[in-house]
């Protein structure tokens, strides 16, 4: 409806703003399944890799240079979503935690831990044990040879994060919060280029 490129659509400027939701493909079984950015080409034996699920993101990037449209998203390769997104860039401001989480102790413990540097094998202690989804951020983050310590400790707990909200009650929860208290929330990046790059 707005790409100038096609005949008859309204040449209008359009911010998109949306996740990466990387995923990977067993070779064996041919489907693809979303993934941590951590996982990302650790086994390319087994797996196929997309750093993007979403073909908007490639098609009205800003390197492509679209006239009226661009697509906004998390770095390619350490991205997923935008709690996940959030969370790396506040991994330790509590603010970000709501009642309605599940885990929060659990999230609350490795926020402290990824604030004094703990060790890596010491945060993956804090994830419980017989979660399938603990188990696998545990192998994945562990086989993940190219990500330096600090890294690794913010997308242990993006990753938990994530497993833990609802996503539209969760929302709902934190700007509720943010309404009566300061805080010192950082915002990513691609959120401030969409705002910046739609208001020029």
């Amino acid at each position: 409806m707005f790409d100038s490129y096609e005949k008859n659509t309204i040449n209008k400027k359009i911010a998109c703003v949306t996740d990466l939701d990387p995923q990977r493909k067993d070779k064996t079984t041919g489907k693809y399944n979303k993934c941590y950015p951590f996982e990302l080409d650790v086994d390319m034996e087994k797996y196929e890799y997309q750093s993007s699920s979403n073909p908007l993101v490639d098609k009205y990037s800003k390197v492509k240079n679209h006239p009226n449209i661009r697509c906004f998203s998390q770095p390619s390769g350490i991205g997923k979503t935008f709690e996940y997104e959030l969370i790396l860039y506040n991994s330790d401001n509590e603010i970000l935690l709501t009642d309605s989480m599940s885990n929060l102790e659990e999230i609350k413990n490795l926020m402290e831990a990824c604030k004094d540097k703990n060790p890596i094998d010491e945060m993956l202690t804090i994830l419980r044990d017989g979660n399938e989804e603990n188990e696998r951020i545990k192998k994945s983050i562990v086989s993940n040879a190219e990500w330096d310590e600090d890294k690794k400790r913010k997308h242990i707990v993006a990753a938990r994060y994530l497993n833990s909200v609802g996503k539209g009650v969760n929302a709902l929860e934190i700007s509720q919060k943010l309404e009566k208290v300061e805080s010192n929330i950082v915002v990513p990046d691609y959120i401030k280029e969409a705002v910046e790059w739609i208001c020029q």
